[in-house]
């Protein structure tokens, strides 16, 4: 075989090669291009608290309160623990719904609950969008700090704790609930990501004064889609 013909063999055979990776590569995007595409401008959520920001960490005074099974005492102040929930990705996280159950600290589901969707800040609907980059706050659970009584008339075992869920009609479900440390499984999901689970936890003030505002902090790391 001359040095001409085989030149001719290896020009033809990497032609025929090139020719199939390009049919490979245009059948690969054909079938998966829409997938890849989605996945790199799929919506990245984020959820963080941070005590010392206002928007998470911030006190109100409420107008017309009662607090389940202890109507006599008025709140004054509530401190309000607030979730921040970023879009870090390209695209419009759709219908963000953020679900929460309680446990008690070895845990034991908490009584008189069951899974709830939280209330989004400055908003009157229980899903909502979040374009990208843009932020929004959720509320957790509010702790009140001040009544119109005494402190030594306020028994014990008061309802110093509020979870915030969106759905407040009567069903036998107790979101007023008394100072103690809680274990919160938070679940947030959408139409176009998705669902993560995650955990908090509320620990109430060591000195034993039920309107001394109690920590809470993340029992595992931020999530992140």
């Amino acid at each position: 075989m001359t040095e001409y013909e085989s030149k001719s063999i290896l020009i033809g055979w990497l032609g025929a090669i090139t020719t199939f990776l390009a049919v490979v590569v245009a059948l690969f995007i054909a079938l998966f291009g829409d997938s890849i595409k989605d996945w790199f401008t799929r919506p990245i959520i984020k959820v963080e608290y941070d005590q010392r920001s206002d928007r998470c960490f911030r006190s109100l005074v409420p107008i017309g309160d009662r607090v389940q099974e202890f109507p006599q005492f008025i709140p004054q102040e509530r401190q309000c623990f607030r979730l921040r929930v970023s879009n870090d990705g390209k695209r419009t996280a759709r219908r963000v719904k953020v679900v929460i159950d309680l446990y008690y600290e070895n845990k034991e589901e908490a009584e008189r609950f069951e899974p709830n969707a939280l209330k989004w800040v400055g908003s009157n609907q229980e899903t909502i969008d979040i374009a990208n980059k843009e932020v929004a706050y959720i509320n957790l659970l509010s702790q009140i700090t001040k009544v119109n009584e005494a402190v030594d008339k306020i028994p014990h075992n008061f309802f110093v704790i509020r979870w915030e869920i969106f759905n407040f009609t009567p069903r036998a479900i107790a979101w007023d609930r008394e100072s103690r440390k809680y274990l919160i499984k938070v679940i947030v999901h959408g139409d176009n990501f998705e669902s993560k689970e995650y955990w908090l936890q509320f620990t109430p003030n060591s000195n034993k004064d039920i309107f001394t505002i109690g920590d809470l902090r993340f029992r595992n790391a931020l999530a992140t889609y």
